[in-house]
């Protein structure tokens, strides 16, 4: 066989071609390689792990090397988290000092009982503080004095080691380690794959005939058919109008144009492009049959776009050849496509101001972009903004301009409507998708930097850190904050507002007031409507300032800010902190792609032989004697039987009850606590009944039933089984849910015995309640009914690491801080690179606004004070998807709200 011929590089380098032992190994890994690289472009670039890392366990297992291993407990470690024994306990003082959650201490104990892994139990408690830096440290940090079990052989077998690690102590590096697994099984090089994926036009040429659809899915807001307009023209040149037809679908008038052109084409060899075909899936089920039936000419093709869509027909999408089109990521590539795109004399049209409206926009709507790349910490779902959002707004724009520019070259910037530019861009052309409040807040601090007169001075800055003075020099330079009283029509006003430095003339400061507005008894005041110097010695320095980083390009014609997006330093603008972020918050985005890689790795599993569910049925349909027989029942159900008695001595036969008086259905807490009882009987009893019916079922005591079928089903695959599901929570394994839920009961069990509705005073876990978001709304009308207080006026605060009860008060533990940190002196939050905090057991208090003025923190008449509230949202859990409720925390005054609203500051309940 020739490899150069057959593009098979893998024999090129086989010593002696003759022999087919020796020819084996390569064609496998050239198989391998081919069947890698075209099913990876129908994926998108998150699942592109996983499959590599079936595809080389395929390649481990039908290797013809015994030698050739890994060690399959480390594999089941890393997909479930649980090795063939079971996990030791680990310190609680360990696990509070490594900041590992229950789930993660689990995880922990079973590292521990490893096979090879038992010494790393002694390392950790003899060199915590190494362990714990680790856990910390950077993206790039490495094991402390890197240790191995040294039994791995190979580097990949290393990386399987490394990977088992990484799991409990640093999840976000098992992307990265995944891929040198990848790469060090085949002698591949992933970049070298990226770089030199194969175009489209090579796809159509090459790899596809008349029989095999193209079928481009992208993601939702993005099209890839301009990509197929150019290979058209590209093949048919100057006959591209009469060999090359594309039609939108959408509408069942569309369906017989479409039908008339595929059926004109496959007989006279052209090419067809039907657009959105998501959007017409009963009439995709016709197509597919037709062109079943239809005789084609060779050279016809067929080309169809659509978005990602469940209802798209599994017989089409099996018959095509997929590739799923996603845009290039990063800040830099978005203002390159942005600019790629608007055509030249349109930015360089006047007025002059018009251009630079381009690069704010451009920026915004690349910034915007960016942080979906982060969801749901950049924005708590995956909204489908797109391009079209950004060629609406600048229509818009350009028709306010030409109204107020009047054919002049330039206008005042003053005489641009900022507040109706606000509401479009908020209300309307962003905002119109966006369904959080948190998330508007979010848009809303971006916009309102951006679009106001001062993107019009010479350095006015796109991006801004806000950082700490730490070596508090309290030098007055461009970005630092501090608090003026403000003057209006030459008076004084006494209230101070926090202001920016932005520029220095010896003792004279220019600044920028961060609230452009504020009210002087029944007048609106705008105090950024004129230039602001002020002497040095009137500005209140502050130990914050806003850093510069990005400033905007001081020529704005259309070449010149192509060119100084060209110039712009990708590593700079690919920093998380730029889009307002922690600056760790990539390495939290990565632990959740690791442990979805885990998931769909797990799920691939069962993806062996076809089979496989045939085999299933066929042994659950077994009556009980044939049960008896020898090697009736697989040994992976005889593990299951195992693991599910383990389970059973877990879990209580049954739970406490509430105590009961005449007058407790008057009170919220019992209302509410009985409901939570009946949930965790309910389930309790499911589980019970369910993991029992299974053992009796594998001993041949009984037959199975269809609910026994469904168990089994589930259980094998490590899914939660759906009938146990009766309350939202995080998609984890079953061995850990069933951890979880063992903690809920006992904590249920507590609350009967320390009759907790009648004196609420103990510390508890609010994420192992069924419904958190229902508790605080019992302790609301509890505290209200208490005290004779309206609902309405009461708001929840926290007081972080505060455990001693106070009236009105709930003590609960299990609370994670996200995107901030928690200064023990000063009882604030604070800025850190941490993306989280577990927090120590804390107060939330019930305070009364009408008295406490909770709301009203940060309006005061003269001096502003040094610390005051903001309010965040608290959230089931690290998901983002279950808003709760609100709480309110203490910060410095200094620290623009904006910060914690861009770096989407959060608490959750429950954390794995």
């Amino acid at each position: 066989m020739n490899g150069k011929k057959n593009n098979l590089p893998e024999l090129e380098d086989c010593e002696d071609k003759s022999e087919a032992k020796n020819r084996l190994v390569p064609l496998m890994k050239a198989l391998h390689r081919v069947v890698y690289i075209r099913t990876r472009r129908a994926l998108k670039v998150n699942d592109h792990s996983s499959w590599g890392l079936r595809v080389a366990q395929v390649f481990i297992d039908s290797h013809p090397d015994t030698e050739f291993t890994v060690k399959d407990e480390q594999l089941q470690y890393v997909l479930r988290g649980k090795g063939f024994k079971n996990p030791q306990s680990v310190k609680g003082g360990i696990a509070k000092e490594l900041e590992l959650s229950s789930i993660g201490a689990t995880l922990l104990g079973a590292l521990y009982s490893l096979s090879g892994f038992e010494n790393i139990k002694d390392d950790i408690e003899m060199n915590l503080e190494e362990w714990k830096n680790y856990r910390s440290g950077p993206a790039e940090a490495n094991v402390p004095n890197d240790w191995n079990t040294g039994e791995a052989q190979t580097e990949y077998q290393q990386c399987l080691e490394s990977m088992v690690i990484q799991k409990p102590f640093r999840p976000d590096q098992m992307i990265r380690t995944a891929n040198k697994f990848i790469e060090t099984v085949f002698g591949w090089n992933l970049a070298e794959f990226n770089a030199n994926a194969h175009t489209l036009r090579h796809i159509v040429e090459k790899q596809t005939d008349e029989e095999t659809p193209i079928l481009m899915a992208s993601t939702p807001g993005n099209d890839p058919s301009a990509k197929i307009d150019a290979v058209a023209s590209e093949v048919f040149e100057s006959g591209m109008s009469r060999k090359y037809q594309s039609f939108a679908l959408g509408s069942p008038k569309d369906y017989d144009k479409a039908d008339n052109a595929i059926t004109q084409a496959t007989k006279k060899g052209t090419w067809v492009c039907l657009k959105n075909v998501h959007l017409s899936p009963e009439w995709l089920q016709t197509l597919e049959k037709r062109l079943h039936r239809l005789k084609k000419d060779p050279s016809f093709r067929l080309f169809m776009t659509m978005e990602i869509h469940p209802k798209v027909p599994v017989t089409l999408l099996r018959k095509s050849s997929i590739i799923i089109y996603e845009p290039p990521l990063g800040i830099k590539a978005s203002l390159q496509r942005t600019f790629n795109t608007v055509d030249g004399e349109r930015v360089d049209r006047a007025p002059e101001e018009r251009s630079r409206l381009y690069i704010l926009l451009a920026w915004l709507h690349a910034v915007i972009l960016e942080r979906l790349r982060f969801c749901p910490i950049g924005w708590s779902k995956a909204f489908e903004f797109s391009e079209t959002d950004l060629l609406c707004a600048m229509e818009a724009m350009d028709e306010w301009v030409d109204k107020i520019a009047k054919s002049r070259s330039n206008i005042d910037p003053n005489e641009i409507p900022w507040s109706a530019l606000h509401k479009m861009l908020v209300q309307y052309v962003y905002g119109g998708r966006v369904d959080n409040k948190y998330d508007t807040a979010r848009l809303e601090s971006f916009v309102e930097n951006l679009f106001n007169p001062e993107a019009f001075n010479e350095k006015f800055s796109l991006a801004s850190l806000c950082e700490a003075d730490e070596e508090k020099t309290g030098d007055n330079s461009v970005g630092r904050l501090g608090y003026v009283s403000p003057n209006v029509d030459g008076k004084k006003i006494e209230t101070e507002q926090l202001a920016r430095v932005v520029q220095v003339d010896g003792n004279k400061l220019k600044i920028v007031f961060l609230e452009n507005y504020m009210v002087l008894g029944k007048e609106r005041i705008n105090l950024n409507a004129t230039e602001n110097w002020i002497e040095e010695n009137t500005f209140r320095t502050q130990q914050i300032q806003m850093r510069p980083v990005i400033i905007v390009p001081p020529k704005t014609k259309y070449q010149d800010i192509r060119k100084w997006v060209l110039e712009t330093d990708e590593v700079v603008v690919s920093n998380p902190a730029i889009v307002g972020l922690p600056p760790r918050a990539e390495l939290m985005i990565l632990a959740s792609r690791a442990t979805i890689m885990c998931q769909q790795l797990l799920r691939l599993q069962d993806v062996e032989t076809g089979n496989a569910q045939e085999e299933l049925n066929a042994i659950l349909s077994a009556s009980p004697d044939e049960h008896n027989e020898a090697g009736a029942v697989p040994q992976w159900m005889k593990d299951l039987r195992t693991r599910s008695a383990e389970w059973l001595e877990d879990f209580p036969k049954t739970m406490e009850k509430l105590i009961e008086k005449s007058d407790s259905i008057k009170n919220p807490l019992f209302r509410f606590m009985r409901r939570e009882f009946t949930i965790g009987a309910k389930v309790l009893n499911l589980i019970n009944t369910g993991l029992g019916h299974l053992v009796q079922f594998v001993d041949g005591e009984i037959k199975a039933t269809n609910d026994l079928r469904q168990l089994v089903q589930e259980l094998s695959k490590e899914l939660v089984p759906k009938r146990w599901n009766q309350y939202t929570m995080e998609d984890i394994g079953v061995g850990h849910w069933i951890l979880d839920f063992v903690k809920r009961i006992e904590q249920l069990n507590e609350v009967a015995q320390a009759d907790y509705v009648t004196t609420p005073k103990p510390c508890r876990w609010l994420g192992g309640l069924f419904s958190p978001a229902g508790f605080i709304a019992a302790t609301r009308q509890y505290v209200a009914q208490a005290n004779s207080w309206p609902l309405e006026s009461l708001i929840l605060c926290v007081e972080i690491g505060e455990a001693e009860w106070k009236p009105n008060s709930f003590i609960f533990e299990g609370v994670v801080l996200y995107g901030a940190g928690f200064d023990v002196k000063t009882k604030c939050m604070c800025l850190t690179e941490k993306t989280q905090t577990p927090l120590p057991p804390s107060r939330f208090i019930w305070r009364n606004d009408d008295i406490d003025g909770v709301s009203k923190s940060r309006e005061w008449k003269d001096k502003a004070p040094d610390v005051c509230n903001v309010s965040i949202p608290v959230y089931l859990n690290a998901s983002f998807r279950n808003l709760l409720f609100d709480v309110s925390l203490p910060v410095q005054s200094a620290l623009p709200v904006e910060t914690w609203v861009q770096r989407s500051v959060s608490l959750s309940v429950w954390s794995n």
